[in-house]
């Protein structure tokens, strides 16, 4: 299968666990981000690709996106940034944090080990600090979305809805094939809301 596909496959599924019947469109709410990153992505403290770097004066995470010996370097870029909108926009959506650091760090999967390797791919590092509120601008602005649970809710099936799962309007921001804005579009304007601390 293409690599892309496997991508998308795996981004799309990455939350299936969170299936819901039930009529309530709110997405679930944690009190503490950890949760929310290890129960409803592909980045996990277990896995090794996922770390809480501080909580104070507010969360400084880091998520590795698992990549392979011979992607293509823009592979490995959508990857990084991909991984930052996750953190971002996963910490808003599920909980009350006002605002959120995430550093992105490419990592390589050892496949004698089966396992994520120890080599980093330092060079990709990019680190992303926003408010909830800038977030928020950014998804009215390119989506014309009203709220963070506006990206949420995929139907799996005519009588499964996964609350939890991003809907196709949140992939035009994931993903550069998706429709408008484009990933590498709301990227680049995402960084401009980026704050110093």
């Amino acid at each position: 299968m293409h690599l892309f596909n496997m991508t998308l496959l795996a981004y799309i599924f990455s939350s299936i666990i969170c299936y819901s019947q039930d009529q309530n469109n709110n997405s679930t709410h944690y009190e503490v981000l950890s949760q929310v990153i290890n129960k409803l992505t592909d980045y996990t403290e277990e896995r090794g690709n996922f770390k809480v770097l501080s909580t104070s004066p507010f969360y400084h995470i880091q998520l590795s996106p698992i990549v392979f010996e011979g992607d293509p370097q823009f592979v490995i870029e959508e990857e990084t940034k991909r991984a930052i909108l996750e953190g971002i926009y996963r910490c808003f959506i599920h909980t009350d944090e006002d605002k959120i650091k995430v550093t992105s760090i490419p990592v390589f999967f050892d496949f004698n080990k089966k396992r994520i390797s120890d080599h980093y791919l330092e060079e990709y590092e990019t680190t992303v600090s926003i408010t909830r509120n800038s977030a928020l601008s950014l998804l009215k602005k390119f989506l014309h979305v009203n709220s963070f649970n506006d990206l949420m809710g995929e139907n799996v099936s005519p009588a499964v809805r996964c609350k939890d799962c991003w809907n196709e309007k949140s992939h035009r921001i994931f993903f550069n094939d998706q429709g408008e804005p484009i990933l590498d579009t709301f990227f680049k304007n995402l960084l401009k809301e980026n704050i110093n601390y």
